[in-house]
């Protein structure tokens, strides 16, 4: 997400030097006062653009954390059928020594 921020703070640097560049070479008040509601609309679409990629950053989280979640109740399961199934299996040996015993 840090590089999102430099990306953005890059681009928003470029424009803003764009933009005082372009002012240098506006004399007039008219002139200035274009420059300056093109950097407010520039800022508003980057701090939408911010906005955006935050709420999307959280629905992301989101999603892992219940991944992660999800993933943790499969080891449990994982391992509960694991114990069941060593569990059964010595049973099983332990039933087929007394049905070879009983058969002696």
């Amino acid at each position: 997400m840090e590089i999102i921020y430099l990306i953005v703070g890059v681009v928003a640097g470029f424009i803003i030097a764009y933009l005082i560049f372009k002012l240098k070479g506006k004399s007039s008040d008219n002139k200035i006062l274009e420059v300056r509601s093109e950097f407010g609309k520039t800022q508003a679409q980057l701090e939408e653009r911010v906005s955006n990629l935050q709420s999307e950053k959280e629905k992301l989280t989101s999603e892992l954390d219940q991944a992660v979640n999800q993933n943790e109740q499969h080891l449990q399961r994982l391992a509960k059928a694991e114990v069941e199934f060593t569990t059964l299996r010595e049973k099983l040996a332990t039933q087929k020594q007394e049905v070879e015993e009983l058969q002696k």
